[in-house]
């Protein structure tokens, strides 16, 4: 809602706000709106594995896309995270969900939209590094793991 987006006090003179998600057409109206207190750019927030295989399409009028890891691994592994029984199967780095990770980067690029990520992927040395080595730079995690993450792509 821009009017509550508008009415928050950030210490940067931009922001990032993160759209609805991509999943097979453009998003709302009204995305990517300039307001007069914070820049608004137009993301996309991408899921669900059709949206990564055609992400060049959708990501028209987008400034970014941020890939949903944990949903999306989900997802492409019809395996629900609720369910203990299905645990194993909740693998980011498992090779059909970063063929769809590719997917995305490759679309991306065509379409000129940076890629990010949120999820438990970013969070680990292991996951971040696989990231990385497919052209995902923006890396969102908890807090709490930011310095050993950074610690581990700098081979420090």
């Amino acid at each position: 809602n821009k009017e509550k987006i508008q009415g928050i006090n950030y210490d940067h003179e931009n922001a990032d706000i993160l759209e609805p998600e991509v999943e097979t057409g453009p998003i709302g109206p009204g995305a990517g709106e300039a307001s007069k207190e914070i820049a608004i750019v137009t993301p996309g927030w991408l899921k669900v594995p059709a949206a990564a295989l055609t992400i060049a399409e959708l990501a028209a009028g987008l400034d970014f896309v941020s890939v949903g890891t944990n949903d999306l691994t989900q997802y492409a592994m019809a395996a629900d995270r609720i369910n203990p029984a299905l645990v194993a199967l909740q693998d980011a780095s498992a090779p059909g969900v970063v063929a769809l990770l590719r997917a995305v980067v490759e679309g991306a690029k065509k379409a000129g939209v940076e890629v990010g990520v949120c999820g438990e992927l970013a969070g680990s040395v292991s996951g971040a590094r696989l990231l990385t080595e497919i052209g995902i730079y923006e890396l969102s995690m908890d807090p709490a793991a930011v310095d050993e993450v950074r610690e581990g792509l700098l081979g420090v």
